[in-house]
This record gives C-alpha cells, structure tokens and sequence, in this order.
C-alpha cells in the first residue's frame, strides 16, 4: 500500500513544476519548495494527532479521497493562490504516509523487530523514488500531456482503497 501511495503521491509531485508553469505561468520553483516543506510537516504532525483519535483506515481513506478531489481540481488551479493550494493539499497528504505508517506498523506487530519492519516496509518508497521520475517524464513525453500522470495517481489510489477496505478485517493488537 506504501508503494502505491507514494508512487501515486510523487507522479504529483514530480509534475508540479510543468504544472505551475503550463496553468498560471508561475516561475517560481523555490515558493513551492517552501509550500511543499511546510505542508508536509503539518501532514506529518497531524496525521499522528488523527490516527490517534479515529486510527488508520478512516484517516488514511479520508487523506486518499482528498487527495483524489485535489486531483481533479488541479486542472482548475490557473492562478498562483489556487495553485499553491493544491501544492499544499499534495504536500499535506504526502506527510501523512510518513507518519500513518509507522503508527500502523507498531498497533499492528508490536514494538519488536520494529526497526527491520521499518527498513523493509520505507523500501517500497525508495523503490518509488527511484522509479516514478523515470516513468513519470516517458508519459508525459509519450502523450505531450501531463494528465496520464494524473490518471494514473486517481487509479493507483482507487486501489488503495480496496486495500484498505480489506484491511478493515485485520484485527491490530491495541
């Protein structure tokens, strides 16, 4: 589910410059740095606060769907504020996952062997990392649009939700 998160998550990421520059003409790159670091924190922070209180599956399904609408919009964001909306809902979501997964990992298995649960579990986004730019720059060149990327994003989550609808079966140790 981590790897289909962050696949999905940086195919958006990875297109908001082309995005800020083809929508609203927004040159400046280091402003939605800043967005995105900002945001990412604040994701991070309170999706701890949030799992703690309503646990994973409504979080992470909340986190998803928002993520789906902001996807949706993004081909409405023409100006600067809308645009740096949408990063800020991108980078906010993203935070998420690095904070939903740990707190899942220990309410599910335990603080045992944590550390390689960990390791094992973070590679799915390193392999996401490594990959997306170079698949996610061949869409866009393939098709000369950056909409496959996004399709792909809203397909990727879709089925994240139907992963975590089963998931709601899995009974963690709390």
């Amino acid at each position: 589910m981590l790897l289909l998160l962050s696949v999905a998550s940086l195919l958006i990421l990875g297109s908001l410059g082309s995005i800020a520059d083809a929508q609203a003409s927004w040159k400046a790159g280091f402003t939605m740095v800043i967005i995105l670091a900002i945001s990412n924190f604040i994701g991070r922070v309170m999706s701890g606060y949030l799992y703690d209180k309503f646990g994973f599956s409504k979080v992470i399904l909340t986190i998803i769907f928002i993520q789906i609408a902001n996807i949706l919009f993004y081909w409405s964001y023409t100006t600067i504020p809308l645009l740096a909306l949408g990063i800020a809902i991108t980078g906010f979501s993203y935070g998420t996952l690095f904070t939903l997964f740990p707190s899942l990992m220990i309410d599910s298995f335990g603080l045992k062997n944590f550390g390689l649960n960990f390791g094992l579990v973070y590679t799915a986004w390193g392999i996401a990392c490594v990959f997306v730019p170079m698949f996610r720059g061949n869409f866009i060149v393939a098709t000369g649009t950056l909409n496959i990327p996004h399709l792909i994003a809203i397909f990727l989550f879709v089925i994240c939700i139907n992963l975590i609808m089963k998931l709601k079966s899995f009974q963690p140790l709390k």
